[in-house]
């Protein structure tokens, strides 16, 4: 028993007691350990509740953290706000439609970029020869673009779908549609000088004009009529030049030839960007969307994703193909923007394809692709 005083004696003076203190502590408990200690008892027997000798308390000195404050605390108490996955990035934009001359719901609350949905063709702006008094919904998304410091893309100069050329154009000589087309792009470039970006030629794989072979025709090189519309763009239009096309982004077959016309315009210096549309991508696996978006990366351009929509009516399975895609564009490297083909209901080229109700409330693959933008979302 004194051994067991003498060690608490120790453990005081170890605290920082004095020598003298520390004596007259271990003096006292010594009388009061001998007036209260009990015959040898057989050692089978021992009295672990005396007072006198209690079990040192074991949280004095502890060798652990205590089982209530556990290290870490993932679930009770997670550490600030983890770093997301995504940040904000100045260096991209996020782009919509500009919708036959009227600004669509909240247009500046969800991007901040413009692209005219049909103000911007050749069908629109001249709908009769030599009478370019159609301007306006071209008008109003460029004022609407340039008023808000916005990035604008004219769509498009070339295009041989009944929607994107003038059916007057089809019936005229070669010479006069070559005419007429440098009329057009000069018109263009005089109208809008501030252009920052411009799709050249918009679907040479699926859609040629009828007046190819005032352009040159295949020529060449297979492309000489793309290359024409190119160089005179260069020529007269101010912006970036881009080349536009669907089918790219789930088709390496087709990816490969699209690069091919890359190549050509690119030995010529006449392409400054790649534009790949995002319609019917909804049944694409992502890992195809990445190889094809590698293939065109290593062209060494930077890679607009335009025309995205996920035509989809089911809110939930809307949401999982964004999760699932929009991804993909947003952290690619190679990837400078992404526009998206409409976004309100009753206003957009895709039926089931909008992100805001007309009522003004939004879909939940829009409330989340504003927070994944923002950095406050994980895919």
């Amino acid at each position: 028993m004194l051994k067991q005083f003498w060690e608490r004696f120790t453990r005081m003076e170890r605290a920082g007691m004095t020598a003298s203190l520390a004596m007259v502590a271990f003096l006292v408990v010594t009388m009061l350990a001998a007036g209260c200690a009990s015959p040898a008892t057989p050692t089978a027997t021992p009295m672990p509740t005396s007072t006198s000798t209690p079990t040192p308390v074991p949280t004095e000195t502890p060798t652990a953290p205590p089982t209530d404050t556990p290290t870490p605390e993932p679930t009770d108490t997670p550490s600030p706000t983890p770093a997301p996955t995504v940040t904000p990035n100045p260096d991209k934009f996020l782009g919509n439609i500009h919708y036959q001359g009227r600004t669509p719901l909240d247009f500046a609350q969800y991007w901040n970029q413009v692209t005219p949905e049909n103000g911007g063709k050749w069908a629109s702006c001249e709908q009769n020869r030599d009478d370019m008094s159609y301007w306006g919904w071209l008008d109003a998304a460029y004022e609407y673009a340039k008023g808000n410091g916005f990035p604008f893309k004219e769509h498009t100069l070339i295009w041989g779908h009944s929607s994107g050329q003038p059916d007057w154009i089809c019936s005229l000589p070669e010479d006069e549609q070559l005419a007429e087309v440098e009329e057009w792009i000069r018109a263009v470039g005089e109208r809008y000088p501030d252009l920052d970006y411009v799709d050249v030629v918009n679907e040479p794989l699926h859609d040629s004009p009828c007046y190819e072979e005032a352009l040159g025709g295949d020529g060449e090189t297979g492309w000489d009529w793309v290359i024409r519309s190119f160089e005179m763009a260069r020529q007269y239009v101010d912006g970036d030049l881009l080349l536009n096309d669907y089918g790219i982004l789930n088709n390496a077959r087709v990816t490969s030839r699209y690069i091919e016309i890359i190549r050509l315009l690119q030995d010529r210096g006449l392409i400054d960007g790649i534009g790949v549309q995002g319609h019917g991508l909804e049944n694409t696996p992502p890992r195809a969307i990445e190889i094809n978006l590698d293939a065109l990366a290593k062209t060494g351009l930077p890679i607009y994703v335009s025309e995205y929509d996920v035509n989809i009516a089911d809110d939930d399975e809307q949401l999982e193909i964004y999760r699932e895609q929009f991804p993909i564009f947003w952290e690619h490297p190679a990837v400078h923007g992404v526009t998206l083909w409409g976004y309100v209901e009753d206003e957009i080229w895709k039926e089931n394809a909008y992100l805001l109700r007309s009522d003004g409330t939004e879909r939940p693959a829009l409330e989340w692709l504003m927070e994944y933008v923002d950095g406050t979302s994980a895919p």
